[in-house]
This record gives C-alpha cells, structure tokens and sequence, in this order.
C-alpha cells in the first residue's frame, strides 16, 4: 500500500489534544480525529499549532 504524501511531522509522538500515540504518517488521530496537518490562522495567516484552538498571534478562534 503506498504511503501518503501528506503526513504528521515526525517529531509528533502523540495526539496534541488527546495524547494518544500517533501511527507513523497519521493526518487525523484515530482516537479523538484532531487534524495533524499544520494550518495558517484566517485572520493574520500566521501558522497555528497542531491542536490548537485559538491563534497565538492574534488570539482569533481557528476553526477546528
């Protein structure tokens, strides 16, 4: 089975909402389904953390 091209960064060893381990190339959690793929935040475009709820750049709420 091929691998995705898009997959979680490697230095993530658990779910950043959850903590459940990550299978290697994950881009959802399976346990708690947190997208692992790394976003910019609407309103200022800088990135916000995986899991993150709010943007610490401008303090917007990001869509989860």
């Amino acid at each position: 089975m091929r691998e995705p091209a898009c997959a979680a960064p490697p230095d993530i060893a658990s779910c950043p909402a959850c903590a459940e381990p990550l299978l290697p190339n994950a881009r959802f959690c399976a346990k708690c389904g947190v997208s692992l793929t790394p976003r910019a935040c609407a309103a200022c475009q800088a990135s916000v953390a995986i899991g993150a709820r709010f943007c610490s750049s401008c303090g917007v709420a990001v869509a989860s």
